[in-house]
């Protein structure tokens, strides 16, 4: 079961890198873009569109299109893998710290 993550980490110096030689309406449409693809994923240029009506060419490039056909953020998608993988292992940690205090449980869980 997927697990939709609310948040992912935003490191200062690692953001001002990436939006270093973009004006101030070109870091709001990256950041936008960002923002909607940590919820949903990769976009089509369409879906990008829908949400920014104006994608300037100094911002679409940082997005290469993977083997699908869609727009995505590598460092993101690495982020989401990290966080996914430190989810998981919260669960489970939590999983065995209940069943040693309280036994086997047949809850289900995430």
């Amino acid at each position: 079961m997927s697990v939709k993550l609310p948040y992912f980490k935003m490191f200062p110096n690692d953001y001002f890198t990436r939006i270093r030689g973009l004006n101030n309406e070109e870091i709001g449409v990256y950041t936008q873009i960002i923002l909607q693809m940590w919820d949903s994923g990769p976009l089509t240029l369409e879906a990008i569109k829908s949400y920014v009506s104006e994608v300037p060419a100094k911002v679409l490039v940082r997005f290469p299109v993977n083997d699908g056909g869609s727009h995505y953020c590598p460092w993101l998608e690495d982020m989401r893998e990290e966080t996914e993988k430190l989810r998981k292992s919260y669960t489970a940690r939590g999983k065995k710290g209940s069943e040693s205090r309280w036994g086997e449980s047949e809850a289900v869980t995430a």
